[in-house]
């Protein structure tokens, strides 16, 4: 039997930097960051997620564009799970 599939929503300021204070310890992946938009005291880095592209909530200067293979923590705590053919939230 095949495992349903499910559509997953997660939040920038869930998904952090390895090494950042206050950083998730519960799952993560490695990446390279595409593109960092500077928010005054946050930034948001966009960064591959398997074949999505997601954004992650860091410090300013803690990533940079071009910066490769870079680890991310997420809080799983705080995804999303919905219907893939409705849309509907799950939890």
């Amino acid at each position: 039997d095949a495992l349903p599939i499910l559509e997953v929503g997660l939040r920038p300021e869930h998904v952090s930097l390895a090494g950042e204070e206050g950083a998730p310890k519960d799952a993560g992946f490695i990446s390279d960051i595409v593109l960092v938009e500077d928010h005054g005291a946050d930034s948001m880095a966009m960064v591959s997620l398997g074949d999505q592209t997601i954004m992650a909530r860091t410090r300013p200067g803690e990533g940079r564009v071009g910066d490769r293979q870079r680890a991310f923590l997420v809080d799983v705590g705080r995804l999303h799970l919905f219907h893939p053919e409705t849309g509907r939230a799950l939890v």
